[in-house]
């Protein structure tokens, strides 16, 4: 238990406040609206970040806050999901992990129009970062669609292209 505290102390001692910000785009597929089929997909995310890290932007956890669009291509047309996402995580060397939920309005677009309704969605993304400010992820997520007729399942697997730097200078 001494060991335990020790490090945490010690780990907590090579970090500082600090803020950022982050931006990903990607595509992959999704399984959408019943009965669940695969489609084809993109994501595009943007926002800013805060947390603690040591100077070097290596080792750290943050929290962000940000925008999201998602668009899927279903067999009953385009579905699009612009998103106000919360992002909890942390970096430590080339690898990053975080969880994430978000959520907003749902566009429906089919030939009988354009239907409304909203979207909930949560999830895991898993970062190798070639470069301490960017990366590549896999992003996984799951969540429910509701819109005109039933309320959908949804689910995605992406791979995004990730951009995350801090306001202030690394060494």
């Amino acid at each position: 238990m001494l060991l335990l505290l020790a490090a945490l102390t010690s780990a907590h001692a090579i970090t500082e406040d600090h803020a950022g910000a982050y931006g990903s785009i990607g595509g992959g597929l999704a399984i959408t609206e019943a009965p669940a089929r695969p489609a084809p997909g993109w994501f595009a995310a943007g926002g800013f970040w805060w947390g603690q890290y040591d100077n070097a932007y290596a080792i750290g956890k943050f929290t962000g806050l940000g925008v999201a669009a998602r668009q899927t291509l279903g067999p009953s047309g385009l579905r699009t999901a612009p998103m106000l996402e919360v992002r909890r995580g942390f970096d430590l060397i080339v690898t990053q992990v975080h969880g994430f939920v978000s959520g907003g309005p749902l566009l429906a677009t089919s030939g009988k129009g354009t239907a409304v309704g909203a979207t909930a969605r949560a999830g895991l993304g898993a970062r190798y970062r070639f470069h301490r400010f960017w990366g590549v992820s896999l992003r996984l997520e799951g969540g429910a669609d509701f819109s005109s007729g039933p309320v959908a399942g949804v689910g995605s697997a992406l791979v995004t292209f990730d951009v995350s730097r801090p306001f202030s200078s690394v060494e």
